[in-house]
């Protein structure tokens, strides 16, 4: 999604992937990007 890395619209509903080891991590459904796309920013810093 244009502006957000990670961000993924699934059935009207805003979702971002990680890559976490050697998998996709997806996160719950919500109703707006710059949630998914938060939530996904704090996946990334967990893991370092």
């Amino acid at each position: 999604m244009e502006g957000f890395e990670d961000v993924w619209v699934l059935k009207g509903k805003y979702v971002a992937f990680v890559m976490s080891g050697d998998r996709f991590r997806r996160s719950p459904a919500f109703s707006s990007p710059e949630a998914a796309q938060r939530w996904a920013n704090q996946l990334k810093q967990d893991e370092v």
